[in-house]
């Protein structure tokens, strides 16, 4: 049991510094900021392993920088629309190439929650790891016998 909670610990770690790891190099890469319209909001169709197909929200932003005007679909998509045509908001976009951005909100947002719950799980399954270990039987070798120290 102590095994199986020690892989599980070890492997929500990991995903969660991996997914720091994205945050903060997307943090590095997109640095740029500025306002954008959404001019259209698109539609894409998602389907699970179960062959249960869903509707993705992807707003399209339009945005001028460096004196050149964009056009660009978030890949970020969500399950019900969170704007509207013409709504301003704002973005950050990747200087080298501005035809990559996303709006601040809600990538952040999503991030944040997602490196929170898995950290939140990790502890707990690190705690519960601790304990396990702590509190199972010691096992006493005496004469060739095994003994368990708790009933000694």
């Amino acid at each position: 049991m102590v095994s199986i909670f020690t892989l599980v610990t070890i492997v929500l770690w990991i995903v969660d510094i991996v997914t720091i790891g994205i945050f903060f190099k997307q943090k590095m890469t997109y640095t740029a900021e500025t306002n954008a319209t959404i001019i259209n909001i698109e539609r894409r169709y998602t389907t699970d392993s179960h062959h249960h197909s869903t509707i993705m929200y992807h707003p399209v932003y339009s945005f001028t920088y460096k004196n050149k005007e964009y056009t660009v679909t978030d890949n970020y998509g969500t399950s019900s629309p969170n704007h509207s045509i013409n709504d301003v908001v704002k973005i950050k976009l990747n200087p080298d190439n501005p035809n990559k951005a996303y709006e601040v909100n809600t990538r952040n947002t999503f991030m944040g929650l997602f490196i929170g719950i898995f950290s939140f799980i990790g502890t707990i399954f690190t705690i519960v790891t601790f304990a396990l270990r702590h509190t199972s039987p010691k096992k006493i070798t005496i004469y060739n016998r095994c003994f368990y120290d708790d009933y000694l």
